[in-house]
């Protein structure tokens, strides 16, 4: 066992510059890491006046979610509540900023026609997307 350390240690004074000789070198190692969002559809289902739906979504930086349908004149108010952030499908588009630089959860996403009944809500959901943008 001896003789094993002192070769390992005379290998260390081969391959390590010595001390004061003035030789230097500097590596600069960066690593990249690419941005990646996604939301994936886990089902849905009508629930009384309310269409309640069920999505994984996960991203490694801040990002916009963005629930798009076609909400016209025969759903009336049509109200989003996604994980409780509620807002209206205003001009066929709600959306919220997510600041968390990761974030991997199943969400509910919770959307009422203040008109329009069962049928209104179905036609609502076959124009339905949720999406994801980074930034």
């Amino acid at each position: 066992m001896k003789r094993f350390r002192t070769s390992l240690a005379a290998l260390f004074l081969v391959t390590t510059p010595a001390a004061g000789l003035g030789n230097s070198a500097t590596t600069v190692l960066s690593l990249t890491v690419p941005i990646r969002c996604s939301v994936d559809d886990m089902g849905g289902s009508i629930q009384g006046d309310r269409l309640v739906l069920q999505v994984h979504r996960s991203c490694n930086a801040g990002h916009m979610i963005i629930v798009q349908g076609d909400a016209d004149e025969s759903h009336g108010d049509v109200l989003v509540s996604y994980n409780g952030n509620i807002g209206s499908l205003a001009g066929d588009e709600f959306m919220i900023f997510q600041p968390d630089g990761y974030y991997d959860q199943h969400d509910i996403v919770e959307i009422e026609a203040s008109s329009g009944g069962a049928e209104g809500l179905e036609r609502l959901a076959s124009t339905l997307s949720v999406s994801v943008v980074a930034g």
